[in-house]
């Protein structure tokens, strides 16, 4: 099935926001970003004999400044031009302007339809955010949406061709 739709900022918005409270590996990645300053500021400031809760602050500012500047940068680069996504039981293909792009079932770790959006999130927690509106139908957008479910659950019980 070919969907053809242009992605809002508060449609990566909305990704973002599902991201942040469903998947996990972005949910580690941020924690990652955030607290690398804050370890390597307690260990400086361990060293120095400094250590406290009020001199890691900084640190701690740092690394929150560090994991919300990741979302931020993701809506403002979104691509304003329409998208076009193949989906099929091989996978996803992608064209967006010029570039085209290939994502197997399984490099996506999950797929979620809250209505209004279909979430595709892929295992590197980029993803693809597509409207209601891109589907025919609300029966089209639940078959293509149960059909993108099951072949992520086969994709990871299936080898990957070499």
């Amino acid at each position: 099935m070919e969907l053809r739709y242009t992605a809002s900022r508060s449609d990566i918005r909305a990704l973002l926001l599902h991201n942040l409270r469903y998947a996990r590996r972005l949910q580690i990645v941020l924690l990652v970003i955030a607290g690398i300053p804050v370890l390597v500021g307690a260990i400086d400031l361990a060293a120095e004999g400094t250590l406290s809760g009020r001199a890691l602050v900084p640190y701690l500012v740092m690394g929150l400044l560090g994991a919300a500047i990741l979302p931020i940068l993701a809506i403002l680069r979104t691509k304003k031009h329409e998208r076009s996504l193949h989906i099929e039981p091989t996978g996803i293909r992608t064209t967006i302007g010029n570039m085209r792009g290939e994502v197997a079932w399984r490099q996506i770790d999950y797929v979620a339809d809250d209505g209004r959006r279909v979430f595709i999130t892929g295992k590197s927690t980029n993803g693809f955010v597509v409207p209601a509106s891109a589907f025919g139908s609300t029966e089209d957008r639940e078959a293509l949406v149960s059909s993108m479910q099951r072949w992520v659950r086969e994709a990871r019980f299936t080898a990957p061709a070499s």
